[in-house]
């Protein structure tokens, strides 16, 4: 078992299946109680996307975020490049929330 799993079930409380452990400074040597907590892969890959700047290509978003995401697109103010930059997907993830075609959603 990882060091910040170890620290996180034995501190914060059991990590049930499906949930994950994030660093919240983006350091995974960072291992202190304070920096870890306990969250889903999606949250994780956002956190990750926000926190490192990096492009996460598989993640899974949720039916509210891609209303959001619709919500966003209708205002004129946000471009495909814009909002996928924002929530760590493809442009052609968010023609696809837009055009409401088949996606995956958590």
């Amino acid at each position: 078992m990882s060091p910040h799993r170890l620290v996180v079930e034995h501190f914060i409380g059991k990590i049930t299946k499906g949930l994950e452990v994030n660093h919240k400074d983006g350091n995974k040597h960072n291992n202190r109680v304070t920096n870890l907590e306990i969250v889903s892969k999606s949250e994780n890959e956002k956190h990750k996307y926000h926190t490192l700047g990096y492009k996460i290509h598989n993640l899974k978003l949720t039916k509210e975020i891609a209303s959001e995401i619709r919500k966003k697109y209708k205002t004129k103010k946000y471009s495909y490049p814009d909002l996928a930059k924002e929530y760590g997907v493809s442009h052609m993830t968010i023609g696809r929330i837009i055009r409401r075609a088949q996606i995956s959603y958590l």
